[in-house]
């Protein structure tokens, strides 16, 4: 059984090893999809800055956030 943190972080891997680099692979076709990149990394930063405070509510409010991103 995981916990919610270890969920969290495999969350943020899924992210930036799947996620984010297929957008970036669309940015060069379509060039508006950089805003998504943008967006996308800003969702990560918030998770990590919410492990790295500890804040239970704002690591399962990021968790579901990431959840959500999908291909």
């Amino acid at each position: 059984m995981t916990n919610i943190a270890e969920a969290l972080v495999a969350e943020i891997k899924r992210m930036n090893d799947v996620v984010i680099p297929a957008y970036q692979e669309i940015v060069v076709v379509a060039p508006m999809t950089a805003i998504t990149v943008a967006i996308l990394r800003a969702e990560v930063d918030a998770a990590m800055q919410a492990l790295a405070e500890g804040d239970v509510i704002k690591i399962l409010q990021a968790y579901a956030t990431l959840k959500e991103n999908d291909l």
